[in-house]
């Protein structure tokens, strides 16, 4: 499991090459995009923004606030921002992505930033076509599409960052919905304040189990890995818990939420 905070994490990746987050407010999302473009755009290094309009808006406003020309930086070609219906549009083939039409796209993308920066720079993508094929109820075309992703990773030479808009607090999500949108990504994001979404769970463990037994089935469950990705502690819990006795999971979850209501 990780314990780096998300900041540090999406500042200074190390390793970690294609990182997923999933959020239930837009404005996590924003600085999450600005954390991860920002290092590479304020040296050197460049980066590809695959977006709806608005949140490329949304992330552009952040960045400046952060000190960074934007328009310079789309000029100088170092920033690239495109929509993701048309990217996305242009190597679909019967509701499928085209493995050659993809990895040219990416190719294309990723090349001409790294042109602009120069060899050697760090190039850094974020990309929402997943999460669009995701929500149009396309989740084999969207694993394609991550898998796809993986070998660009490797034949570019860039990191990826993808984010999923999602409830981790939903039984839902936590049905099917979250294990394939942590299929093929080797880190989650998926709470903007780790400590108090550590908490709340904490103290909802305690509601559903009781004081005495709440650190033991915490521990229990920590040592669970349902999922091949690393995550936050607290996440892993609620995970473990909800893949064994889904029944009780809900009712871990409907805790936490109420308590991360209310300020733990």
């Amino acid at each position: 499991m990780s314990s780096r905070p998300w900041e540090e994490l999406l500042r200074d990746p190390a390793s970690e090459r294609h990182v997923v987050q999933v959020y239930r407010d837009p404005s996590f999302l924003v600085r999450a995009v600005a954390a991860w473009a920002l290092p590479p755009l304020s040296g050197e290094g460049g980066v590809v923004l695959v977006c709806t309009p608005r949140h490329a808006a949304l992330v552009e406003e952040r960045l400046r606030a952060d000190g960074l020309d934007a328009a310079a930086l789309r000029a100088s070609g170092r920033l690239a921002v495109v929509d993701a219906e048309e990217t996305l549009s242009s190597f679909m083939r019967d509701g499928a992505p085209d493995r050659a039409a993809f990895l040219q796209v990416a190719s294309r993308l990723a090349g001409g930033v790294r042109a602009a920066c120069g060899e050697g720079a760090e190039v850094r993508a974020w990309g929402e076509m997943v999460d669009l094929l995701a929500k149009r109820g396309q989740p084999e075309a969207a694993q394609r599409l991550e898998s796809l992703w993986n070998e660009a990773i490797d034949a570019e030479g860039i990191r990826l960052l993808c984010s999923y808009e999602m409830d981790n607090l939903d039984p839902e999500t936590h049905a099917g919905r979250l294990a394939r949108a942590c299929a093929g990504h080797s880190q989650l994001i998926p709470e903007e304040d780790p400590a108090a979404f550590d908490l709340a769970m904490s103290r909802a463990l305690a509601d559903v189990f009781g004081e005495e037994e709440a650190g033991l089935v915490r521990a229990l469950l920590a040592k669970r890995r349902t999922l091949p990705i690393a995550m936050p502690a607290a996440e892993a819990v609620l995970v473990a818990l909800h893949d064994a006795q889904p029944a009780v999971g809900r009712r871990l979850l409907q805790a936490t939420r109420l308590h991360l209501a209310k300020g733990a």
